[in-house]
């Protein structure tokens, strides 16, 4: 009964629906039409090749210059949400409870014992184990590990825990644990293991979500976090963020 984002831009078709009932062709995957997509500007970048630097298609051909602010278009970049997955440029991003997937535990100790040698390398005071179990524990409850994945292939992986820096114990709950593969970096791995670390967060009904760093500033400013405090922490500055969820 709504027209999908494409048309209502080219306006040339009245009425579009989802593959399979009857549509006079939309290319959109019948998913992509359900009552819960957000079809907010901030979407469409997400559509399945439907926005692109020449402006948006629909199947029959209709062709309508793109008007999404161009701060919201990253078109080497395939934007997600929490729990799904696009395709675009041949990436599909998708993000994953690591309790779902508790085969890439090892992997994940690899990557956090390469990262992070200080804390969880041998004489360190971190458990990489003993972490890794609490956040492949549950996929509700916190901590929470999250993986990301493009195209199928472990990327990212991230936590949301309740508490991180000791002396901000009343704040709660905390992004953290974050780490991309170094290949993949400056590609928006973070970027989309930070919007569902928030989503989850959301879903629990956390009004906000923190994150202490030294090293993430400016992609935790691009983003849209706000930097609240700044400590000092293990004998290095360290600033506090915050994002409403």
């Amino acid at each position: 009964r709504r027209l999908h984002a494409a048309c209502r831009r080219c306006r040339k078709v009245q009425r579009h629906r989802p593959l399979g009932v009857g549509a006079a062709g939309c290319s959109l995957a019948p998913v992509m039409h359900s009552p819960r997509v957000n079809f907010a500007v901030r979407s469409l970048s997400s559509l399945h090749g439907i926005c692109s630097p020449g402006g948006h298609r629909c199947l029959l051909g209709h062709q309508a210059p793109c008007r999404v602010n161009a701060r919201m278009h990253n078109h080497s970049l395939n934007r997600t949400r929490y729990g799904g997955s696009t395709n675009t440029m041949s990436r599909a991003f998708s993000v994953e409870p690591l309790a779902q997937r508790p085969e890439l535990v090892p992997l994940l100790a690899e990557w956090f014992v390469s990262e992070w040698p200080a804390w969880y390398g041998l004489g360190g005071q971190g458990n990489v184990t003993e972490d890794l179990k609490y956040f492949a524990a549950s996929d509700v409850n916190l901590p929470v590990g999250f993986v990301v994945l493009i195209n199928g292939t472990p990327v990212g992986a991230g936590a949301l825990k309740t508490e991180s820096i000791p002396s901000h114990k009343h704040l709660s709950p905390w992004a953290g644990a974050g780490f991309v593969v170094p290949e993949e970096r400056g590609k928006g791995v973070g970027a989309v293991l930070l919007r569902a670390v928030v989503a989850h967060a959301r879903a629990l009904g956390y009004p906000y979500v923190y994150c202490g760093t030294s090293t993430a500033e400016s992609l935790l400013q691009r983003s849209g976090w706000s930097a609240i405090e700044v400590i000092e922490h293990a004998g290095k500055s360290l600033t506090i963020f915050r994002i409403a969820a």
